[in-house]
């Protein structure tokens, strides 16, 4: 929906909230939302042909967390369709090869505060003045969130695996003032200047799409990307060294491409300090490093003030943060169990195989929204989500049209639609390194659609009934 009070295109979460408020109240959902509420059980029961969901009420401070007690009132759900909207970057992801710490829940030795940037305490709870502060990673949350603690730590120690290409937000963002709001307000030309600019904004992004296929455009933007990298570091003036860890050395897009302002610099500052050698153990007050001799060029390393990582070296923190992203499309936290006893995080852990990403054969009347193959390295997911939302509500009306009581996609239909993804995906940079992108199993990549937004539109603008297995009461009669 069309929002005249943005303040900026590139809104804060502030507003982003206010904005979602708004579209709840305008349309009158809150009758149809349960806040409050964690889903922990999804069966599909054979017999009725129904999805059996199993609710937890919570309280409002609530934190959707796998170490945590279950609290409240416990009741049964009875649906004959279900929509799986949870999300694939929810569920925090730790580092597995750190001694120290819980691969699942996250709990460390560590007896200083320590926490996941998904789960960040309140400014009541924690205070990062004066304070010695180490971030492990260097993702999408990172380099929001690594500025803003260099700017009130005493001492902020960086521990990245892997640079990032970093595409200049400050080229790309606006902020919107008075006049521009007071014209988008205006009845009918306010929603079409709104329309425009949607699509103005679509366009710009989903031209990107050739900078992902290896070749001339890839190879502009790399050099392009790289430049940006040394003259935020100083230009000619730059400290080669820091340069050359904070360039990836993988195409732009193989790995998540950020958009964000001010990280480089942020390594200017005195009381900022990058490490690149890897983390060995978290101990209580410090975290150590591996013994480190040389890289794979045969170079001794260093860190970025100089000093030879030539020796186990313990690093003393007050605050420990991971920024480590997530588990791309975890069933963990949520047990869901199709058709023949099927349990989801078995399919995860699997194939993850689909039709256009909606439906899996395994789980009968179960909708997918950005599921497998359907996120978006260059535009968008919000486009991504219509067409979906657009194909299900068609599908639905169909299979209530004929009395449907049971719908699974077709087995050759999701081998046909996974043998086009992987065929395209194969041309482009995505294959060239490893990311979260990727299957851990297969080694596809599953996170993403790989072509034109415009292409998964026209393929799921209608639905057809063709595609699937149906049952319905008259067929079972």
């Amino acid at each position: 929906a069309n929002w005249p009070e943005w303040d900026r295109l590139w809104a804060y979460r502030s507003q982003i909230l206010e904005y979602i408020k708004w579209v709840v109240k305008k349309n009158d959902l809150s009758q149809y939302i349960r806040l409050g509420t964690r889903v922990k059980d999804c069966i599909w029961n054979e017999k009725s042909n129904m999805w059996e969901i199993t609710c937890v009420e919570c309280e409002e401070s609530y934190e959707i967390r796998e170490d945590r007690k279950e609290r409240g009132r416990k009741y049964t759900l009875a649906s004959h369709y279900l929509i799986n909207a949870s999300g694939p970057l929810r569920v925090p992801s730790f580092p597995s090869s750190i001694k120290g710490i819980d691969r699942l829940s996250g709990e460390t030795v560590f007896q200083g505060s320590s926490f996941h940037s998904t789960w960040w305490p309140s400014a009541s709870q924690i205070s990062m003045k004066g304070k010695r502060v180490g971030v492990v990673g260097t993702g999408a949350s990172a380099v929001q969130l690594i500025p803003q603690v260099a700017a009130e730590a005493k001492e902020l120690t960086v521990f990245q695996r892997t640079p990032n290409w970093i595409v200049p937000k400050k080229k790309l963002d606006s902020e919107f003032g008075p006049f521009s709001k007071s014209i988008k307000r205006t009845p009918i030309f306010g929603e079409i200047l709104m329309t425009i600019q949607r699509w103005m904004i679509y366009w710009s992004f989903e031209e990107r799409l050739r900078k992902f296929y290896p070749g001339h455009h890839n190879d502009a933007s790399r050099e392009e990307l790289k430049e940006h990298i040394k003259s935020s570091l100083g230009g000619e003036n730059a400290d080669p060294e820091l340069v050359e860890k904070l360039t990836p050395k993988y195409p732009p897009g193989c790995k998540r491409v950020l958009i964000f302002s001010g990280y480089f610099e942020t390594f200017l500052r005195k009381n900022v300090k990058l490490v690149t050698a890897p983390i060995r153990e978290i101990l209580p007050n410090s975290v150590k490093l591996m013994k480190q001799s040389s890289n794979t060029s045969g170079k001794k390393q260093k860190d970025v003030k100089g000093d030879f990582i030539t020796e186990e070296k313990t690093i003393p923190l007050d605050v420990l943060i991971f920024a480590t992203g997530f588990d791309t499309m975890s069933a963990r936290d949520l047990n869901i169990t199709g058709a023949s006893g099927c349990r989801m995080k078995d399919w995860r852990d699997n194939d993850c195989e689909t039709l256009h990403g909606i439906m899996s054969s395994k789980f009968p009347n179960m909708f997918f929204l950005l599921g497998p193959n359907t996120g978006l390295g260059h535009n968008s997911v919000i486009w991504m989500l219509e067409c979906q939302t657009a194909y299900i509500c068609d599908l639905l009306s169909q299979l209530s049209s004929i009395n449907a009581t049971r719908v699974v996609p077709r087995n050759s239909r999701v081998a046909e639609f996974m043998t086009f993804v992987n065929t395209e995906l194969k041309k482009k940079v995505w294959v060239s390194c490893s990311s979260w992108y990727r299957h851990a199993k297969t080694k596809n990549v599953f996170a993403l659609w790989p072509c034109s937004t415009l292409w998964y539109w026209w393929t799921t603008k209608s639905a057809d009934l063709n595609d699937y297995d149906v049952s319905s009461i008259a067929t079972a009669k």
